[in-house]
């Protein structure tokens, strides 16, 4: 009777197991299901263990023992079983139909009768007349061989779906049937005096049901799913969101393009001051909405983790005479006072990101006059050297304006947020500004401080580390602006093409065509226009030109797959396609070139951009050079 000790213990905890198996009322799934059945089959094969070994030292009909011990055996091949379709409904996501299925249950029907024939023909075990029991000649065959096949095929069948589990449950499964074969291997060298398969087949349960099969890991895996529905959901908004960015950005820079490609048109060709005027409001207008737009992507790429950070060198020179050009035009249009103070001793070429360096300037400065009734502007540029190619780079931008109260100075940083509504009601803006600036000074490793009084102006100020690239002085650069407005002339015609340098525009847009069309014609350039990318690749079978400047959005055939299909039928082989698009989403620059693209520029098209792709790509159809181009991707 001491064998059985393991089997009560064993039976013990496996009624409370199942107790709590049954007692959860959670919907249960196919494996759930069959994990209940296993729990169920192992209690009961404990009990008929138990029993069986009773009857066992019984004075019972020998033929009770034959039938109880036959039960016991048929018990321990059934955990085997069921447990390895257990695995198979984690195996498979229809276990019903697979071949391991159909075998298994063919196994345990066979298995069943071959029981049945030994209560009338003893020969897997037997009882003597006398009632003693003894072990038949295919007792190991049988009674061992069959069950440890059982579990080599949900062996074979875990192997298979191990990578699509967890750990956890991998880990679950793996001590199972550690536990399992060391069980059946014991009793099995004991020839079944030790009984500790069952045993050790409830402890694996045990290990499963508290590991993967217990409601509070249902729960836990139901919340992660839920999460994983929610993340793609998110990311599909995600997607849905930058599909409308992009769209956005191409619908509203198609028309700011003509409105500011126009306007500057007027204000160099028209001589009528009215009409110049005009012009001028409309300029300043696009201007403005351009900006908007552009804070608005440049806040969406940084909530999204999209903006990126570039580490070139940049000129130091050139970024401070378009800040004190931009500054001078602010000030000017508001009779504003602008003073300069820029330190002499400021390498001429830094090494960062000179481009968001600047956004940061033009916002502060943006921000300044925008918010400076009377008085002054002021632009403060200093460097520290320090120790080997580093030093330190304080802007400030400082004004005698409205100022702000001490509370709102802490919410500065927070995003479409306008403070005192009674005075800057009349003033332009979606208050992203300032929430920019910050956010990619904090992207620099830097910060934004503020010194602000109400009624006495504001002083915004940053340091910034920066590498050294060339520590040669700027010397003297830029001049203090009183006020008065200068006329300013620029004169396009500084950079000439020799009169056969033709270019060839696609755009499904005609006001585009015409307007970029006019562009180029500035620089001495014959244009032919195609209104779709069927056009350009029939107008290209025909005729060759200098350079091609290509739409991206447009309807039918993109400006990708006509440059694919261009390339296919290699049509201009050696002529560069530039993109020019509406779409300024980050990131969106390296997507154009890596499709084939020879360069890429945003609409609305800056002239200076314009003279650098010309005077990158046809240098030697150049007749007349007045500034040095730089190649931006050098």
């Amino acid at each position: 009777m001491s064998e059985i000790y393991f089997e009560i213990t064993a039976t013990l905890f496996n009624l409370i197991l199942l107790v709590m198996v049954l007692s959860d009322r959670s919907q249960s799934d196919f494996s759930r299901t069959c994990f209940k059945i296993n729990v169920a089959n192992i209690f009961a094969a404990n009990i008929i263990e138990i029993v069986t070994v009773i009857i066992t030292d019984l004075p019972v009909p020998p033929y009770t023992k034959l039938v109880m011990h036959s039960i016991d055996f048929l018990e321990n091949t059934s955990v085997a079983f069921l447990f390895g379709l257990y695995v198979c409904s984690y195996a498979s996501n229809a276990p019903k139909k697979t071949v391991f299925w159909s075998i298994s249950i063919t196994c345990f029907i066979i298995d069943v009768m071959l029981f049945i024939v030994n209560i009338f023909f003893p020969f897997i075990m037997g009882v003597t007349a006398e009632g003693v029991y003894y072990h038949g000649p295919y007792y190991i065959h049988v009674g061992f061989f069959v069950p440890a096949f059982f579990l080599f095929i949900s062996l074979i069948m875990y192997f298979s779906c191990m990578k699509r589990m967890n750990k956890r449950r991998n880990f679950a499964i793996q001590m199972t049937f550690l536990v399992v074969i060391a069980g059946g291997i014991v009793q099995g060298i004991s020839n079944g005096d030790i009984l500790l398969c069952l045993p050790l087949a409830s402890v694996g349960i045990f290990i499963i049901y508290f590991s993967m099969e217990s409601p509070d890991y249902q729960r836990l895996l139901l919340t992660l799913e839920e999460l994983k529905l929610s993340r793609e959901k998110e990311m599909l908004a995600n997607s849905v969101k930058d599909s409308f960015l992009a769209n956005m950005s191409h619908e509203l820079r198609t028309p700011i393009q003509a409105v500011l490609g126009y306007s500057d048109l007027i204000l160099k060709d028209e001589p009528d001051v009215t009409l110049r005027h005009y012009a001028k409001c409309a300029n300043e207008s696009g201007q403005t909405l351009l900006s908007m737009v552009e804070n608005i992507q440049d806040f969406t790429s940084i909530l999204d983790d999209k903006l990126s950070l570039e580490c070139e060198p940049y000129s130091t020179v050139a970024l401070l005479e378009g800040m004190i050009l931009y500054a001078q035009e602010l000030t000017q249009r508001k009779g504003l006072k602008l003073y300069l103070h820029i330190d002499e001793k400021l390498p001429i070429r830094l090494i960062g990101d000179g481009k968001r360096l600047e956004q940061i300037i033009r916002n502060l400065l943006s921000n300044a006059a925008k918010y400076t009734k009377e008085g002054f502007n002021d632009l403060t540029v200093s460097w520290k050297q320090g120790e080997g190619p580093h030093g330190m780079l304080k802007v400030s931008v400082a004004d005698s304006g409205i100022g702000m109260r001490p509370a709102d100075v802490m919410r500065v940083e927070e995003a479409f947020t306008r403070f005192d509504m009674r005075n800057t009601r009349n003033i332009e803006g979606i208050g992203l500004g300032m929430t920019l600036v910050s956010r990619l000074l904090k992207m620099m490793n830097s910060s934004i401080s503020v010194q602000s009084e109400i009624d006495m102006g504001s002083n915004f100020s940053f340091e910034l580390e920066q590498d050294v690239d060339d520590i040669t002085p700027i010397g003297k650069i830029g001049k203090d602006s009183g006020g008065s407005e200068e006329s300013e002339t620029e004169n396009y015609e500084l950079l000439q093409f020799m009169q056969d340098t033709q270019a060839l525009i696609v755009d499904d847009n005609e006001m585009n065509m015409e307007l970029i069309s006019e562009l180029l014609k500035r620089f001495g350039l014959k244009t032919v226009t195609a209104s779709s990318g069927h056009k350009a690749i029939e107008i290209l079978r025909h005729q060759t030109f200098d350079i091609v400047f290509m739409d991206y959005m447009m309807p039918v055939l993109t400006g990708g797959e006509t440059l694919k299909l261009i390339q296919k039928e290699r049509l201009c082989p050696d002529t560069p396609v530039v993109v020019l698009t509406a779409n300024a989403v980050e990131g969106v620059k390296n997507e154009y070139l890596a499709e084939g693209f020879s360069a890429y520029m945003t609409k609305p098209v800056e002239m200076d951009k314009l003279k650098s792709v010309l005077q990158r790509f046809l240098p030697h159809k150049a007749v007349r050079l007045s500034i040095e181009i730089v190649d931006e991707r050098r």
